[in-house]
């Protein structure tokens, strides 16, 4: 699999602004739309959001729009099935979320702690 630097990137795809990557996918935006991409710069999924977060312990945050946030998995896919006014990075197995100006605890897999 070729490698890009992130200037590579852009340049060949398009792309706006390149992240740095992390758990080996990286943050792009292009056309003011947001994503993942491979080293190559393959997108990971389809879908295009209006934010998408770094991955941490294999999830990312991504909000597909204003108040209607969640966590993807590296496939795009979502990992559960509940929408936040907003969602935290996961740390330590754990991310704050925040709906109707309640904030709690989740699990990878949505439940609440």
């Amino acid at each position: 699999m070729e490698t890009l630097t992130k200037e590579e990137l852009c340049q060949k795809y398009g792309f706006d602004h390149v992240d740095s990557f992390s758990e080996g996918l990286a943050r792009v935006i292009k056309d003011g739309l947001e994503f993942h991409i491979e080293p190559d710069g393959r997108p990971t999924y389809e879908e295009k959001f209006e934010f998408v977060g770094h991955f941490s312990e294999g999830l990312a945050q991504v909000m597909r729009r204003p108040y209607e946030q969640f966590h993807i998995k590296p496939n795009g896919r979502e990992a559960y099935m509940e929408r936040y006014d907003f969602v935290e990075p996961f740390s330590g197995g754990l991310a704050w979320v925040r709906r109707n100006g309640q904030w709690h605890q989740i699990g990878p897999d949505g439940t609440k702690v």
